[in-house]
């Protein structure tokens, strides 16, 4: 699944810098996290037409609501915020309804349901991927995962020079048209041209917009107090907790196989190959 409106989490941080590591992760995580779900409906086929929904960064920090089009395999971002501000936003969005529909009458209800349980059906460990280390406390640790296909290194290829939207107000021009038309359906001539705009947006997005960089370390300091884990829990390298001490403070810089381990004992989707949002 592709995404676009990623200039949401770019203007969302520049007002509010503290956002930066959080929404970064996140988008920077975002294509591997989607390569590892599917886009399938509860009879195994596959999803068509529109949805939406929200994803939360990190414990829920931050917020990030979306529209579907499952026909293009492309989420749109509609809205970006924190807790607080999703509360108000849910709010707005309410008194938005009743705007609409004026004559509509909401109601409080208190249902009881009789959940039955079907009897567990036979199952199968899945293929586990397991990785042991020895932390830099001294202790030995493993972490296990289902195995799954590794996945390929995120890339959106560069457009020839001349070609894709030239300038930052084609580029909104573009992206405001690709949202009048999101929700189009495939044969009709809305959709095509929705099929031409989103690879330009998706091309300006990931060349030529502008976003603030996002550093390994942040990356791992990040997903350590999210686990409320302790550097020492983190695979033993040379040097130890004093090394470990000034690569978390960007004192230091390591190398990709020991970053590589870091992200695995983390949980981090991210390829170390992976250079968006580096210096």
């Amino acid at each position: 699944m592709n995404l676009i409106a990623t200039n949401k989490i770019a203007s969302y941080i520049e007002q509010h810098p503290e956002a930066r590591v959080p929404l970064l992760t996140w988008l920077k995580e975002f294509p591997y996290q989607q390569a590892r779900w599917n886009s399938l409906d509860h009879e195994g086929k596959p999803l068509s037409g529109c949805g939406g929904g929200e994803f939360g960064t990190g414990i829920g920090e931050y917020w990030v609501k979306h529209l579907v089009n499952y026909d293009t395999k492309t989420y749109r971002i509609k809205w970006v915020g924190d807790e607080a501000e999703r509360k108000i936003e849910a709010d707005r969005e309410f008194k938005q309804v009743l705007k609409n529909y004026p004559n509509a009458v909401t109601r409080t209800v208190s249902v009881t349901e009789t959940i039955a349980v079907p009897p567990p059906a036979p199952y199968t460990d899945p293929e586990m991927d397991s990785f042991t280390f020895t932390t830099i406390a001294g202790g030995i640790s493993t972490v296990n995962e289902k195995r799954r296909d590794p996945v390929a290194i995120y890339e959106v290829p560069a457009l020839p020079k001349g070609e894709g939207f030239q300038n930052e107000q084609e580029y909104e021009e573009g992206l405001s048209r690709a949202s009048e038309i999101f929700a189009a359906e495939p044969g009709t001539p809305e959709f095509e041209e929705l099929l031409v705009l989103l690879p330009l947006i998706r091309e300006f997005e990931n060349h030529k917009l502008k976003f603030p960089v996002l550093h390994n370390f942040e990356i791992v300091k990040g997903r350590l107090e999210m686990f409320k884990m302790k550097p020492t829990d983190l695979p033993a390298i040379d040097g130890g907790e004093e090394q470990i001490n000034l690569f978390l403070s960007g004192q230091l810089e390591l190398s990709d196989e020991i970053v590589g381990q870091m992200f695995k004992v983390l949980f981090i989707r991210i390829p170390v190959g992976d250079k968006r949002f580096s210096l």
